[in-house]
């Protein structure tokens, strides 16, 4: 299945549809089939144009493979895993790092926001935090027939617009965030193709250097989108189970201790999570998260 100058895109990716569905509206039919043909698809490649409505914007190629293998390439470098090893290219400095793969890498690459549409290849977890999901009007982009569908998020701060063809593949969005204003238009595409592989085999460019990796501590995206994925709505800005909000930097370091910067030890939220109170009903997460949720509050839970 192939296109040519499409948008694609999503929004708030965390959750299945099945809770997706208990937890509001009824899933629109075009989204239900864009999760279904990504969740049976065994390879995908894209090559995308996005665009910040507010200046600037990127090419960016990827390639993914089950159950672990990508390739995310951008004008300044590339990040690629083989399924074993992570490779991270920095273009400016002709340098890159390797490292073994580990989960986080996987959440970390596919959670950009300039991959929305394709994060549910990966991830069975699509579409929780999405309060409001409602058919809108059909078009016809670049002679392809799409359905419209507007997409919002619980504390009102994520919207989409994502654009679904007959086939069920969504082939358009556009993303609004506090932070970003986003078109992405993929000038390439195809789901379910052979890709030989020599994709996700890394080939050092001339003259890189191997480099160690620097220990990085965590940004406040990726463990919002832990909240977002595991305890929102009940603790979102509109309900706040026990007086606790997690949907924004601001209520979660500045709600009822539940994060004390430098200690997570003392972190009332880190001891609801170790101890298994949270998230409620829904499994202890794995160490991974909490590992980063640890690792932001003990770096200082800083808000970038």
């Amino acid at each position: 299945m192939k296109a040519v100058g499409l948008i694609v895109g999503a929004v708030a990716l965390a959750a299945g549809i099945q809770s997706f569905q208990s937890a509001g509206p009824a899933v629109p039919e075009g989204v239900r089939k864009h999760v279904e043909t990504m969740r049976a698809a065994k390879t995908l490649r894209a090559r995308v144009l996005v665009t910040d409505v507010s200046g600037g914007n990127q090419e960016i190629s990827v390639a993914f493979a089950r159950p672990n293998r990508f390739k995310i390439e951008r004008a300044d470098g590339f990040t690629l895993s083989d399924g074993k090893t992570v490779y991270e290219y920095t273009g400016a400095t002709s340098s890159y790092t390797e490292h073994p793969y580990a989960p986080e890498d996987l959440t970390k690459a596919v959670r950009a926001d300039e991959l929305f549409a394709w994060t549910v290849f990966f991830e069975a977890n699509a579409l929780a935090n999405v309060s409001d999901a409602t058919d809108g009007k059909s078009r016809t982009l670049k002679g392809i027939k799409v359905q419209e569908v507007a997409l919002r998020t619980p504390n009102r701060e994520r919207t989409a617009g994502l654009l679904v063809d007959e086939q069920g593949v969504a082939r358009g969005f556009t993303l609004e965030t506090p932070k970003k204003n986003l078109v992405a238009i993929a000038t390439e595409f195809e789901v379910g193709g052979d890709l030989p592989e020599s994709t996700f085999a890394f080939v050092a460019p001339p003259g890189a250097k191997k480099v160690e990796p620097a220990a990085v501590s965590p940004k406040y995206a990726e463990v919002q989108a832990i909240f977002d994925k595991a305890c929102l709505p009940c603790h979102g800005a509109g309900s706040s189970s026990g007086g606790v909000d997690l949907s924004s930097y601001n209520a979660v370091v500045g709600g009822r201790g539940s994060v004390v910067k430098g200690n997570p030890d003392s972190s009332a939220i880190v001891r609801a999570i170790r101890s298994g109170r949270m998230p409620k009903g829904r499994g202890k997460l794995p160490q991974t998260e909490v590992d980063t949720i640890v690792n932001w509050i003990k770096a200082g839970a800083n808000p970038d």
